[in-house]
This record gives C-alpha cells, structure tokens and sequence, in this order.
C-alpha cells in the first residue's frame, strides 16, 4: 500500500515515492548519515542501570533539615527530574536550527578505541562514585566525618564519571561546541525545569485550602439540584444519599491548575510571535478559574452518577478519565478562541485555508482518542461504544480523502515485519486480569446476538483496518518527520534519523499503556516506512500485526487483548 498526499493548488505538494520527492530538492530537509545508533542504545542502558542502583540503594530525602552541606545533600535527588523537565521544555523551545546541531552533535562518528577506552574508564569511575556514595550515605559511613572531603571526592567522581559515558558517544568537544552556540536556550530549559519542578513540590501545600474551597462549590452545585446533600467536614466528603466522596488532594483541582498554567506557558513561548502581549497574559486567570470550576462540576457529576445511576460507572470510567476530558476540552477551546481572536492575536485569517496537512494527518487519530476518552467516562470493562469511534475515525478519513492516493504495493518485507511484531506483542502481554476478562465476556455475551455480532465486526474492521492508518499517519507520517523540522511536509521518508525513529516510538507505546513492546513495534513499523520511503508501508506492517491479534483473540479466546 502507497500512501501519499495529493498536491492540490500547489499548496501542499508532496510525493512520498521511494526515490524522490515532488518538493525542490534543495529546500527538502535532508537528515545527516547516522552513526553508532547501537552505541547510544549501549550507553543509556548503562546509565540507566547505574542510576536506578545508585537511587534505589541510597536514599537522601532524611538529610534534609540537617544544617549546612549535609543539609544541601538531601535535595540531590531533584538533579535528575530537573534535567528531565529541562529535556521536555526544551523540545518546545527548539528551532530546526538546534535540532539540526543536535543531530550533527549525536551522530558524529567516534572511533573503537574512544567508545571502548571511554567505557572502560567510565565503570571504574562509576565504580568509585559508588564506593564515595558508600562512605557518604551508607550506614556504616557518616556525614559527620569528613565530609568536605568526601563531598569533593563524591562531586569529582560523579561529574567524571558522567562525562566519560558522554565521551564514548559524543566528542566532547563537540558537545562543548553546542553549548556554547545554543547556550541562552539551554538555560532557559534549564531554569524552567528547575521552576517547573519548584512549583510541584509547592502546589502540593496547596491542595487542602483548595480542597475546601472545592467541596463548598460541589455542595453550592449539588444544593442547585437535591436538598439531600450530606457534608462531612473531617475528612471533607460530599455526596447523596448513600454515595458520598472525599475530596482529597487528587480532587481539590490543584493538579489541573498546575497543568494548564504549563500548557499555556508553553503555548505562548511557542507562539509569541503571533499572539499579543501583554493582553494574552488574561488567559492565564481566566483558564485557571474555568478547568478549577470544571474540577468541581466533575466532582459534583460524579456525585450524581454514583448517587442516582451507577457507583461502579462513577468510581471507575468517570472517576479516571474525567479529568483529562474536561482538561484536553478546556485546553483545545482556549487554543480555538485565542487564534480567533483580534485581542490575542496579531494574524487572525480572515477566510480559513482549508488545505491543512497536519489535521489530515492528526484528525483520524484525534478523533479516536477523544472519543475513546468520552465513551470511557460511561463504561467500566467492556466498551460498548467501541463501532461509535471506529465510524467517527472513518468519517474523518474520508473528510481528508483527497489529501492521499492509496496504491496497493505490497512488500515481503512490510509483511515480515508485521508478523514480528505480532509475536513480540504476543511473548510481552502481562498477565491478564481474569476477573476482569469474566466482566467484559458477561457484558458482552448479554448483548443481543444481532448487536453482538455488529460490534464483533465493527472491533474487527477497526482493529484491522481504521487503526493502522490513523495510527501510522499520526505516528510515522506526522510525528516522526515533525521532530525533524517544523515543516514536516519537506522532511524526505527515506534516512529518518534513529532519535526522531525513537521520538515517535515512545509516544506510540505511551498510548498503548505497554512500554517496551510498544517501543519495539514503533520502531519495526518506522522501519518498514524507512526501507522504501513508502507510509503504506507502514499501514500493511500494522495491518497485518492487528489482523494476526485479531485471529489470536477469536479463535483462541484471548479476549484481554481487547480490554
């Protein structure tokens, strides 16, 4: 199967053929030849290990309080989840400028001997980090003793055995070269992970006044709608009836809060060349007080659902995906009214373009997890709503028809990949929840025959068919080329670098909620799109791995892969 977007009044024109593209060759953004991709897979691993024995052996959260530098000790464990956030913003903020110097920096070619001599030293280095950390946090040690010494030696030893795992991949003066070209942005990243995971760690000193402050308006809506309404103020619980919760941190609205203040800051670096300051900075209270005020109407909903209709459908579907309704809803509206909006906005277009590769990518895929999202409000193990979504999608593939030709071309090796990753999805399935399993087949069994085996069809056309192309057009098509370069569209499908393969990856399995095999099958369906330059490609890897599990699951009974 050849996919490919149909140019159209010279708007979007690109051809995704295996030798060339239809965009002039010398405003196509050619990715640089890779190098050593085995060689940073090596590397993480190792670090990983190191790290996790290191965090899960010692533990400095008790030193804090403790005067002076052992004091400063017990917030070493934040080093980590900074660089990480630093890492996220970063993503936002970088232009195909820093990108294009990242990928010349990690795929600069290091010899055997570097890579080799740099390992060997860096685990003796490590080696002796340890035993500093030993002698520091162990408790045969003791901080009391020594400990500018140990302090130095443990700093010296850290920061060399760090730079040695860099040295075996990257040439340090290369990554010194980065620095300093793109160091204002660096530090910026830097400064907002360390603020971002300030103001964690400070909202959740917060959640109890707003807890109280949340169960007044439950109970200010509730009381619009029943007199029956119980109130217990310790614990802080609401409720009708005999249906009554707790309204804890997870409830009070602070983590709501906290998300959409990231959102729109992230949104308005992103895009402030476009909006207006500083009238767009009204945003920030304004969304604030609705996604609070939409946490109270959630709690409240909750309340009556459990009270008058279903406590199983309230403390199970509703309770867990809730929340990120209201928030993607509230976050896609404020985005929608913003662009459209003269006071926000320098640009608002006065007539809507129509021709808009990124939704024609994204859309099918969007309108499955939203409406995957919304049903799973009302639905707690089997989903009755499933042929809902898949008609959705389909409709919005149909919308975006004629910005792709589809040409069947199939490839043996497409084909193979599809039936690896069948069997490695297979090997990796945890253990399933049989109880859960006994719910979805009585549900499902208690069906009509008629509806029963309309929704059995409908799973079975979606699973096989209107998944993989929204998946591998979101996935692969859109994502995998957008960490490249901002124009996507220009970005070749031939050469596609292992960190944007990766990139695209991780995000795959994250939707899946299965990590490493969905890592390892994003990158078997990247490759397969990567061998010929063809997204169809993809779309038949994908199509056979999901009519593989389909067969395994009826003719086998393995209902839980459909849970």
């Amino acid at each position: 199967m050849h996919c490919y977007p149909v140019a159209a009044d010279n708007r979007f024109n690109e051809d995704l053929s295996p030798n060339q593209m239809a965009t002039d060759s010398a405003t196509a953004v050619t990715p640089p030849p890779r190098a050593g991709t085995w060689r940073w897979i090596v590397v993480g691993l190792l670090f990983l290990f190191e790290y996790l024995l290191i965090s899960l052996i010692f533990e400095v959260q008790p030193l804090r309080g403790q005067p002076g530098l052992a004091g400063l000790l017990g917030y070493a464990d934040i080093f980590v989840p900074i660089m990480l956030a630093a890492v996220a913003v970063l993503i936002f903020l970088a232009d195909d400028t820093l990108r294009l110097d990242l990928r010349e920096v990690m795929t600069a070619r290091v010899g055997w001997f570097r890579f080799l001599g740099s390992l060997i030293a860096q685990l003796f280095a490590w080696f002796v980090f340890l035993l500093t950390t030993i002698a520091m946090f162990g408790e045969s040690g003791g901080l009391e003793r020594d400990l500018r010494f140990k302090l130095s030696l443990w700093l010296t030893s850290g920061t060399i055995t760090g730079l040695l795992l860099l040295n075996a991949v990257v040439p340090l003066r290369r990554v010194v070269w980065f620095l300093r070209r793109h160091a204002n942005v660096l530090l910026i990243a830097l400064a907002a992970g360390a603020v971002a995971l300030f103001t964690a760690r400070v909202s959740e000193e917060l959640w109890e006044p707003l807890s109280t402050m949340t169960l007044l308006v439950v109970v200010a809506i509730l009381q619009l709608f029943s007199s029956n309404v119980l109130i217990e103020p310790d614990p802080p619980a609401v409720g009708l009836g005999e249906f009554a919760v707790i309204i804890d941190h997870s409830c009070s609205g602070y983590e709501g809060v906290g998300l959409m203040l990231v959102f729109l800051g992230v949104y308005m670096w992103s895009q402030r060349q476009s909006l207006r300051f500083p009238q767009v900075l009204w945003l920030l209270p304004i969304a604030v007080a609705v996604i609070w005020a939409a946490n109270a109407m959630r709690i409240a909903a909750l309340i009556a659902i459990g009270a008058h209709w279903s406590p199983e459908v309230a403390l199970g579907g509703f309770h867990s995906k809730a929340g990120w309704v209201f928030f993607c809803a509230i976050a896609l509206i404020t985005v929608y009214i913003t662009q459209r909006s003269e006071f926000f906005a320098k640009d608002v277009p006065s007539d809507r373009d129509t021709w808009n590769p990124t939704a024609a990518h994204l859309v099918p895929m969007l309108v499955l997890i939203a409406t995957a999202l919304v049903t799973g409000l009302f639905v707690t193990d089997f989903n009755s709503f499933y042929p809902a979504a898949i008609l959705l999608a389909a409709g919005a593939l149909f919308l975006y028809r004629e910005y792709f030709n589809w040409q069947l071309t199939l490839d043996w090796r497409a084909v193979g990949i599809g039936i690896a990753v069948f069997a490695v999805w297979i090997a990796m399935e945890p253990a399933p929840d049989l109880a859960a399993v006994d719910r979805w087949q009585t549900a499902y069994q208690a069906l009509p025959p008629a509806i029963a085996w309309l929704w059995l069809i409908c799973r079975v056309l979606g699973s096989v068919i209107v998944v993989p192309i929204a998946e591998e057009l979101a996935f692969r098509g859109y994502l995998m080329r957008r960490l490249m370069s901002a124009d996507f569209t220009r970005v070749e499908f031939s050469g596609i670098p292992w960190l944007a393969l990766l990139g695209s990856s991780v995000a795959f399995a994250l939707i899946h909620q299965r990590v490493l095999a969905g890592v390892l099958a994003g990158v078997g369906y990247g490759a397969a799109y990567i061998l010929r330059g063809r997204l169809g490609d993809a779309i038949v890897a994908h199509l056979v791995t999901n009519a593989l599990l389909a067969a395994y699951v009826l003719f086998g009974s393995r209902w839980w892969f459909w849970i």
